[in-house]
């Protein structure tokens, strides 16, 4: 049985060049933080874009998304549940993502 590890580079570009979804699934093996700091990203540039964090709103499913998301890192951050480098991460977007965190 072969792992991720035992292939070559290009055998494993030629896996991710195949569909959308393997190549989401190799790099969720690779990086099993990959969707977590997609996530971290676009929570950052809605708060530099918007300068305020996300809400929950029916009209804006992608915002509402976002809200959820955030309320879920401050359950998981209560639960310590998240790495330190999740939690540096998160404090590092803004003083409010860090205060939301806590409450």
């Amino acid at each position: 049985r072969k792992n991720l590890n035992s292939l070559s580079v290009s055998r494993v570009d030629q896996l991710r060049n195949t569909h959308p979804e393997v190549a989401s699934i190799i790099d969720r093996w690779i990086d099993p933080l990959a969707p977590w700091r997609s996530r971290s990203h676009d929570l950052s540039e809605f708060v530099r874009q918007f300068k305020r964090l996300p809400v929950q709103r029916r009209h804006n499913k992608a915002e509402n998304s976002l809200a959820l998301w955030l309320l879920d890192q401050g359950r998981k951050f209560r639960a310590g549940r998240l790495t330190e480098l999740q939690i540096t991460e998160l404090k590092s977007i803004d003083v409010r993502v860090a205060n939301k965190l806590i409450v």
